[in-house]
């Protein structure tokens, strides 16, 4: 079979189970280099690829100065690819090149977090003098409350946005700790509830009618009273 066939056959079936604008370009590169690679070794057929080739790429990024990461993340993609081309009668299981090939050794990336006493310089930074002051301040509490990434909070829709109190209907991350959290409006006190992606309730928290104050009950490290100013 033409790999160059497969690998077209490959990327029309992403795009018509609509993956993300991200991943489908990720997967268009990926491919796109192994298929040049293995043109360059005259290798067109899918019978002729061996585990061997894919290694030799590996090593090729490697030497160009590419991270073990990236180069991990090419052979995601790469396995990606090859399952599919498994599942779809294609290629038979024991003869998969890219399921005998190991990922590289990624150095263990140490992140130092804020401390809550930094989050609370942060946010009392500003002190909603003016409507940058104020898009500033609530910009950050969002981020601390919900732990979105900044382009999902970019990415936000006016519609996810209600009155006096604001509510994130929903939104995705690949971060598995992120959380989803939604406001209900009709509550007078102003209650809060952090839910997981599943929709189990994991903190809810009471704001006073005064809105000065917050306090959090339920599981997880929410459980705690915090200012809001």
């Amino acid at each position: 079979m033409c790999l160059k066939d497969l690998r077209d056959e490959f990327i029309y079936d992403c795009e018509c189970r609509h993956l993300a604008k991200g991943s489908l370009r990720n997967y268009k590169a990926a491919t796109r280099f192994l298929l040049e690679y293995l043109e360059l070794k005259q290798i067109t057929e899918l019978e002729d690829v061996r585990p061997r080739h894919i290694r030799d790429l590996m090593k090729e990024k490697q030497d160009a100065g590419s991270t073990s990461r990236y180069i991990n993340d090419l052979l995601k993609v790469w396995r990606t690819w090859f399952n599919y081309l498994v599942n779809e009668g294609y290629l038979e299981e024991r003869d998969n090149p890219a399921k005998k090939v190991k990922c590289l050794r990624q150095p263990r990336t140490i992140i130092d977090t804020f401390t809550v006493a930094e989050m609370k310089r942060m946010i009392q930074f500003y002190d909603g003098k003016d409507f940058l002051e104020v898009r500033n301040k609530t910009i950050i509490m969002l981020l601390f409350d919900t732990g979105m990434r900044c382009n999902e909070m970019i990415l936000m829709e006016p519609e996810a946005v209600h009155g006096f109190q604001y509510a994130i209907e929903r939104f995705q991350s690949v971060a598995e700790f992120a959380l989803q959290f939604l406001v209900a409006d009709s509550l007078e006190q102003g209650f809060v509830i952090f839910v997981d992606e599943n929709g189990y309730t994991l903190t809810t928290l009471l704001i006073g009618p005064s809105h000065n104050s917050c306090k959090a009950q339920g599981k997880g490290s929410f459980g705690r009273t915090r200012s809001i100013k």
